[in-house]
């Protein structure tokens, strides 16, 4: 059994996800059998599905999912965790605005731990400013509402020990609050939170699918504040 199973949500990436497995594959870890890689085509248009149906019969670490039609990014994850089958999950972009490598650094912070429920989870930086601002302004409001420091929510990688997650499959958020969720219910599990310091890229191919200007920007901070008010009246407080 792997340690660490990878999700990894891909709506049409169909130039960057040979390039994200070439990446992987330079991983020391990868060679000693720790790492499944589960791509997830998220209802893509293009050839995502195709690309990762070749890259899945090429290699055996790999694990081809479909998703018909794409209703967010926290269900593309949803729908890959459902086959992941190690002790760790975990997950990150297709667009390699966060570096693979970054992986090598959540598995040392694993092993050298003493103890299995860790939550670790990036932190950016050399990211725009503008970026820089909405989420500063994110994190201050839900920290604001729990009372505990919650920043850089949508930092990427996010691991954690599957038990954070187990049994509550049907609470978690299919949109982009799956990020915001897990880090809540961290906190509020007491699990203990390692950040590491990582380099935020530019996208190798193609656009965003969500980052479009400032009033995207500003619906997905709507959507982070309504969840964690939402999140903290249902009773889970941290």
């Amino acid at each position: 059994m792997p340690l660490i199973s990878i999700v990894v949500p891909c709506y049409n990436e169909a130039k960057n996800i040979p390039h994200l497995v070439d990446s992987f594959k330079k991983l020391e870890n990868f060679h000693k059998g720790d790492i499944e890689l589960l791509l997830v085509d998220n209802g893509s248009s293009d050839d995502t599905f195709e690309i990762i149906t070749r890259l899945a019969c090429e290699n055996s670490f790999i694990k081809k999912v479909k998703v018909d039609v794409n209703i967010g990014y926290g269900n593309g994850i949803i729908e890959g965790v459902k086959l992941a089958q190690s002790r760790y999950i975990s997950w990150t972009h297709a667009d390699l605005q966060s570096d693979p490598m970054d992986f090598s650094r959540g598995i040392d912070e694993i092993n050298n731990s003493k103890t299995e429920f860790l939550f670790i989870k990036g932190a950016r930086k050399n990211r725009p400013k503008i970026d820089a601002f909405f989420t500063f302004f994110m994190s201050v409001s839900v920290s604001a509402l729990f009372g505990r420091l919650i920043n850089d929510i949508s930092a990427q990688p996010t691991i954690f020990h599957r038990s954070l997650i187990d049994g509550r499959e049907n609470d978690l958020p299919k949109d982009f609050a799956l990020d915001m969720y897990v880090f809540i219910l961290a906190k509020k599990l007491k699990f203990s939170v390692k950040r590491f310091n990582v380099c935020f890229k530019k996208r190798l191919h193609g656009n965003s699918s969500w980052n479009t200007g400032a009033a995207a920007r500003i619906k997905l901070i709507k959507r982070y504040i309504f969840l964690a008010f939402k999140t903290k009246i249902s009773g889970l407080k941290v």
